[in-house]
């Protein structure tokens, strides 16, 4: 039996969703029956015969057509197949081309009728044709274009006749000629060529090439000669170098401009060093701080200070014009002074805050004269005011003239005097600028005019003296310099550019009748640019794509075009507008859709398989995705094509005015079938499925699945290999699917391992379970294979099939020798099971492992190394890993795991030799000195010197500390022995081990706390041992040592100590000349600190002020400290300062001070 014809109904009403299936089948020799199918969309279909008996043709028809009818006036439409009521056949999938062949219904054959009829009207010339041209509203280029679209059959008769009677408007149309063009190609018609040949010099090249390939002209005679073997991808690299510094501004200088920077650069002695940059400087630099990197250092920071080289010229030219400005305006002003006193005098006779209305901001316009803002009731009320006087006769004129001298008064600038006036002149005259500025300048002063313009009057030979933007000036020089390097550099750009449009065009029309290029070209076409320079070559392939129906290449293109950011709108004020502009990518977006709409209308089969590629090319994982806020849906707002595919009807996503689409995340409902033409996929199985196996967004995925579902039959009818390919997609529901298909093959091999590389754990569990021996036997790679898997479960599962095997250690030479560290520690791990002696076998390997990076290998080698109970074997294993100790961890976990050997090698701690623990405890390695406070415990603390254990006591790491504390503590009589050693457990910073130390020496007896012990305490830099240090001088502090306190605490350099010891300045250093000279040094200190120690200040200026008075070398020491601080900002203290020193003048003839006494004035009256 054959399938002659089928067509499928379908009723949607709410929840009812109905289908409908005629089939006319051949039953034998011009013998058919009518066969009929109906059930709930996606379920199985209730069958049935229309025709007990088989028919004959004509009446298999009647009774199918009869049948349809029937049902359509139910409400029933047509999905797929023949319509008897319009006589048209909607579009098959691909499975259905391949069983009949596509033939036309009545009504497209009627269509195409219409626009041959129309195109031969066109032909008979103007009759037919309206004032505008047109003919049944439509234009002869459009009436060409969709019948070339429609690949009307024997179109060419018709294009030859329009081309030999072209109307007269349509003569001078280049879309006439460009749609004749693209139709003559698309009929594929040998004939076609005679159309085309008088069009090769009004249409593109790229056409007319195209066009004449697809009718059977060999390339030798239409293509030019052209590159083959250049490297699109190298080529592109290269123009879009090239395009990076043509987008780049670099403004030219101008001669004059130039002329004056190369003055500027004189005056700086900067010309040989710029020069010199420039020569030097390539393209390459615009990226970079080009003058740092060119210029050398000197002058690169004499062009960053920005300094003028005659920084006095500038002021004094500016002091000479303000001073001549200023006489100008007052001999002005002189017309003005009598009306101006007039008014002030008239203000001081009247109540201004009255006339006023006390309104603050016109009082004190009023007083200043700035009257011309003054308005309305303010205005008004004062001028009535000064006329009321009488003393003003016009006060019109009064007003204006008061306003005239304001803006006069208001134009003077700084007064400059006359003696700073010739030091103007003067300086004028030494760099050449008196007779420019004096005899042309100043000549020019108008006090009309604003006085700040004169300054761009000066010549640019003066100018450039005191110039200060220096680098600005640089930079305009490099700018320019990169103008010209650009120039020379774009110079094979556009011959390059030509190379790679040629190649990239013409290997494509190449392709397009020899399948054989076609992988080289494709291959072209995904790596071809949208912008910059490329946008012309790519709109031709973009065309030639749409005109030869290569929807993969077509969806390739259309893709980059809507994910390659425009270059910005077109502007009239640009000198050169972007090519591939905003506009340009809103039309090309358009045209695309535009594209799909007419294929779903006229050419289902060619919709699907545009649809499906374009569908294919959307990824989550590309910048495009974008997560909706509210339930983080990922979506594709830039992909319009894609979104017109799968929401033409949604309720859930919209397009805005941009073009770009959103999803309405409030909205719950969706429509039922929101995707374009949803009555082509219904059938369109091969395409829903490749979908479904070359898809990379869950969006398009959930698309294909639910269309594809409901088609059982079809789904059915597939291999075995389709189900193998899609259960490892990473997509849940489809993976599902597959696994529902494969569940009656689940013992097979390839079934097994197909499941056992899924991405979801329920899948791959079905593989686990029906793993056996047999299939190990059958693959020996298969069991590597799975200790290799990415998923954890099927590694844990071949683990412990490892482990549970007998004899499995025969697998240790196949896990060893590879270079896999999962599979290494698979095989380290078998060691582990292995007796000892067998164990040392594999000592290298096993050693190698433990100072591994993989924390698996590490783990597996340390648990084989330490099950060995043999001291020798461990020392070998510390000696081993005792280099990496001193190393830097170079992944995390691997001085955790190092620490753990340490700590299980205990039996072997007693004998590492003394040096080397010392070695470890005191490296900089974090590492080194962990492994160290493991192991030092099991060494006497006996061994270590005093200074040893207080060098200890400052080690980060605490265990360390707490041993040598208390190894201090249980050895007092060491510590007192060596007390010099062990006062180094003070200077500590850390705050327990100081508070011990305190502690230890604190229980020590009052005798064994000499003044030199108590000093060495004191001296020390923390807060709390300078306080028991205190505490030490306090309780056992001996008359007979104040001196020697006195003289050592005063070294200290911190403020409480210098505060302590100022305690003993009035008992033990007053009267005692020599001890006071001693504590010079001290007293300096003191004095100098800043905003701080106020009170040990004051007691030793105080003490100073006394102890100066009784002794001359006391008191010239105090004149030499005072006259140091004499500047101080403290004017307490420099009062206190000046009186000492000006007593100490008068007591003992001090000179060597800057006081100085001024004998007043004698004066006569």
């Amino acid at each position: 039996m054959k399938l002659i014809r089928r067509t499928t109904l379908r009723f949607q009403d709410g929840t009812s969703d109905k289908v409908y299936e005629v089939d006319i089948v051949e039953a034998a020799d011009d013998s058919y029956l009518v066969n009929f199918r109906y059930g709930r969309s996606g379920k199985p279909l209730t069958e049935g015969s229309k025709t007990a008996a088989p028919v004959d043709s004509a009446k298999a028809k009647k009774v199918a057509d009869s049948l349809l009818v029937s049902k359509m006036n139910k409400g029933y439409q047509v999905l797929m197949g023949y319509n008897p009521v319009t006589g048209e056949t909607i579009g098959a999938s691909a499975a259905a081309q391949a069983e009949a062949a596509p033939r036309k219904g009545k009504k497209a054959q009627s269509r195409d009728q219409q626009i041959l009829e129309r195109l031969q009207k066109f032909a008979e010339g103007d009759t037919h044709a309206d004032s505008t041209g047109l003919i049944d509203g439509y234009s002869l280029s459009r009436s060409v274009w969709k019948a070339g679209e429609l690949r009307i059959p024997d179109l060419t008769t018709a294009l030859q006749a329009v081309l030999a009677n072209l109307p007269a408007k349509a003569k001078d149309d280049a879309m006439t000629y460009y749609s004749i063009a693209w139709a003559a190609g698309r009929t594929r018609d040998p004939a076609a060529f005679g159309v085309l040949q008088p069009l090769q010099d009004k249409i593109p090249a790229h056409l007319y090439q195209f066009a004449c390939l697809q009718v059977g002209q060999s390339p030798e005679s239409v293509l030019p000669a052209f590159d083959q073997t250049l490297d699109a991808v190298q080529a592109i690299e290269a123009i879009q170098a090239f395009d990076h510094y043509a987008a780049m501004s670099f403004d030219r200088v101008n001669k004059e401009d130039r002329a004056y920077i190369q003055q500027v650069l004189h005056w700086h002695g900067l010309t040989a060093a710029v020069e010199q940059a420039l020569s030097q400087t390539v393209l390459a630099d615009a990226d970079q701080d080009f003058m740092q990197l060119r210029v050398d250092a000197a002058s690169y920071a004499t062009i960053q200070a920005n300094k003028a080289a005659v920084p006095e010229l500038e002021p004094a030219i500016m002091d000479v014009l303000r001073y001549h400005y200023n006489a100008l305006l007052d001999q002005k002003k002189h017309e003005y002074q009598a009306d101006f006193d007039l008014y002030t005098q008239l203000l001081a006779g009247m109540n201004l805050e009255t006339v006023l209305a006390n309104d603050t901001w016109n009082i004190a316009r009023a007083n200043e004269g700035n009257v011309q803002y003054l308005w309305g009731d303010s205005k008004r009320n004062l001028q009535n005011a000064l006329k009321a006087t009488g003393k003003v006769k016009n006060i019109s004129s009064l007003w204006q003239r008061v306003i005239n001298y304001y803006e006069l008064q208001s134009k003077r600038q700084q007064e400059v005097s006359a003696d700073r006036l010739q030091q103007c002149y003067a300086i004028l005259q030494t760099h050449d600028a008196y007779h420019d500025v004096v005899n042309r300048v100043v000549r020019k002063i108008n006090v009309d005019r604003w006085f700040y313009g004169y300054q761009h009057d000066i010549d640019a030979a003066i100018r450039s003296k005191y110039d200060t933007s220096l680098a600005y000036h640089v930079r305009r020089l490099f700018m320019d310099r990169f103008a010209d390097l650009r120039q020379e550099a774009l110079q094979p750009k556009e011959q390059l550019l030509e190379h790679y449009s040629q190649h990239v065009v013409n290997l494509y029309a190449l392709a397009s009748i020899q399948p054989d290029k076609r992988a080289v070209a494709f291959a072209a076409i995904q790596h071809a640019p949208v912008n910059q320079s490329f946008t012309a070559s790519f709109r031709k392939l973009y065309k030639m794509a749409e005109f030869l129906d290569d929807h993969e290449a077509l969806a390739v293109l259309n893709h980059r075009l809507e994910t390659t950011p425009d270059d910005g709108r077109r502007q009239s004020w640009r000198e050169e507008n972007p090519s591939f502009t905003q506009q340009s990518k809103r039309y090309l977006r358009r045209r695309t859709v535009r594209h799909l709409r007419n294929l779903g209308k006229f050419s289902p089969n060619d919709y699907l398989q545009l649809a499906r590629e374009v569908l294919v090319l959307a990824d989550d994982a590309s910048p495009v995705a974008q997560r909706t806020p509210k339930k983080q849906l990922i979506h594709f707002p830039d992909l319009v094509a894609m979104n017109f595919i799968l929401h033409r009807h949604s309720h859930l996503y919209e397009q805005d005015y941009k073009g770009a689409w959103f999803l309405q995340e409030n909205r719950q409902n969706e429509a039922n079938q929101p995707e374009a033409f949803a009555t082509l996929w219904a059938y369109a199985g091969q395409d829903l499925l490749y979908v479904l196996r070359h898809c990379k967004a869950a969006m398009v995925n959930d698309f294909a699945y639910r269309r594809l579902q409901p088609q059982t039959a079809f789904l059915q009818e597939q291999a075995q290999a389709t189900w193998l390919e899609l259960v490892v997609r990473p997509y849940e529901n489809t993976a599902l699917l597959a696994l529902e298909h494969l569940r009656d093959s689940l013992q097979q091999t390839d079934v097994v391992f197909a499941l056992l590389s899924a991405k979801f754990a329920a899948i791959r569990h079905h593989g686990l379970a029906n793993l056996t021996p047999e299939h190990f036997a059958e693959n020996p790679d298969l069991l590597l294979d799975l200790l290799l898997s990415p998923h954890d479960d099927v590694q844990l599962f071949a683990k412990n099939y490892v482990y549970a095997m007998p004899n499995n250690h025969t697998l240790l030479p196949l896990l060893l020798a590879r270079p896999e560290p999962a599979l290494q520690a698979l095989g380290i791990a078998l060691i582990g099971k292995l007796s000892d002696a067998e164990k040392r076998e594999y000592r290298v390997l096993l050693f190698n492992a433990l100072t591994d990076e993989n924390a698996e290998l590490r783990r597996g080698a340390r648990m084989a190394v330490l099950s060995v109970n043999d001291t020798d074997f461990q020392k070998e294993i510390f000696a081993h890993i005792l280099p990496v100790l001193f190393k830097a961890e170079p992944v995390d976990g691997y001085s955790d795991d190092m620490l753990a050997i340490v700590q299980a090698v205990t039996p072997i701690h007693a004998e590492i030799d003394q040096n080397l623990l010392w070695r470890l405890l005191t490296a900089k390695s974090k590492l080194a000195e962990r492994a160290g406070a493991l192991i030092l415990p099991a060494h006497p603390a006996s061994a270590f010197s005093i200074k040893q254990l207080a060098m200890l006591t400052k080690i980060p790491t605490l265990q360390v500390r707490t041993w040598a504390m208390a190894a201090l503590q249980a050895d007092s009589t060491r510590v007192t022995e060596q007390f010099a050693e062990a006062v180094r457990i003070l200077d500590n910073r850390w705050d327990d081990t100081r508070t011990q130390a305190i502690a230890l020496f604190a229980a020590f007896a009052a005798d064994f706390w000499t003044s030199e012990r108590v000093v060495a305490v004191c001296d020390q830099v923390y807060h709390d041992v300078q306080q028991f240090g205190r505490e030490l001088v306090l309780r056992g502090f001996e008359h007979g040592e104040s001196e020697h306190y006195l003289l050592q605490l005063s070294q200290h350099p911190a403020n409480n100590v210098q505060l302590f010891v100022s305690n003993f300045l009035q008992q033990y250093a007053s009267g005692k000349p020599d001890t006071i000279l001693k504590l010079q040094g001290y007293f300096n200190t003191v004095l100098s600190q800043v905003n701080r120690g106020r009170l040990v200040k004051d007691r030793v200026i105080a003490f100073l002020f006394t102890e100066s008075g009784k002794d001359e070398q006391v008191a010239r020491m105090v004149a030499s400290l005072f006259s140091e601080q004499s500047l101080s900002r403290v004017i307490a203290d420099k009062a206190r300062y000046i009186k000492t020193l000006f007593e100490l003048q008068n007591r003992y003839g001090i000179q060597q001070t800057p006081v100085h006494v001024i004998a007043p004035a004698v004066r006569a009256f």
